[in-house]
């Protein structure tokens, strides 16, 4: 039971587990738990961030940017992760990143790849860069939760597939999807790629897009709004299924609206 705050730091070896991480601190006053990495972590199962009573626990990849990979992560109301610019890594199956307390995402890179189908989000998650690059062995869906999703620098989506040609479809959710820069939609060797908008509609905005040959952007009814003020603003090599979509292009400067 803390009675003041508190910091662990792990030492220089890297750490692996082959179950769960869980920091849950006990206060009775608001005290917190602060948990260092000393360098990477593995868990192959969930990272939980909680805390009993009134303790909060806080785990940072410190400025040294140490990478941490685990099956899925968990935040609650009285957690916080410190990313840094460190790469996460989830590959569980479930939900991988559940956020109701705090995720300061700093310049981070959150890699998402499971070979599964995975909801990818439940809470309104920011990040700062997102790429879903699994290897599939078969065709996979990958969902965001209902939270709104905000990617402030590049959301790439990238599967590879394991032998023959496999679709990893990544469907919105109804929070939508907001990337402030690139947006890139592509496969790699036979692997393709398909955003979907879905059935309901759901917004995306983006500063940019890059449609690669592997990628198809699936619009539905949608609006998409692209508001990058410089460069091209959609870059079409691959498949951009339209549907009664709205397509709005508003930046307040001079861009070259497409290519391709």
């Amino acid at each position: 039971i803390l009675n003041e705050d508190r910091v662990y730091t792990f030492g220089a070896g890297a750490i692996s587990t082959s179950g769960d991480f869980n920091i849950a601190p006990d206060s009775a006053g608001n005290k917190i738990l602060t948990v260092n990495m000393g360098a990477a972590i593995v868990v192959a199962g969930s990272v939980g961030l909680n805390g009993a009573n009134f303790g909060v626990s806080k785990l940072d990849t410190t400025a040294s940017n140490f990478a941490l990979t685990a099956g899925t992560i968990a935040i609650s109301s009285a957690g916080t992760l410190v990313a840094n610019a460190s790469t996460i890594t989830l590959t569980g199956t479930g939900t991988l990143f559940t956020r109701f307390g705090t995720f300061t995402a700093g310049t981070s890179t959150v890699v998402m790849s499971p070979d599964a189908a995975v909801t990818l989000t439940s809470g309104t998650v920011t990040f700062y860069n997102l790429t879903l690059s699994p290897t599939i062995t078969t065709n996979r869906t990958y969902t965001f939760g209902s939270g709104a999703i905000t990617v402030s620098n590049n959301f790439t989506i990238n599967p590879t597939a394991a032998t023959t040609t496999k679709t990893l479809t990544v469907s919105l959710g109804s929070g939508g999807l907001t990337t402030t820069e690139r947006l890139t939609i592509q496969g790699t060797g036979t692997g393709i790629s398909n955003l979907s908008t879905t059935a309901s509609n759901y917004a995306l905005t983006v500063g940019f897009i890059v449609l690669e040959t592997t990628g198809t952007l699936t619009a539905n009814a949608s609006t998409i709004t692209l508001t990058k003020t410089s460069g091209t603003l959609f870059t079409r090599s691959g498949t951009f299924t339209a549907g009664t979509s709205t397509v709005v292009m508003n930046p307040n400067a001079a861009v070259t609206l497409t290519s391709g």
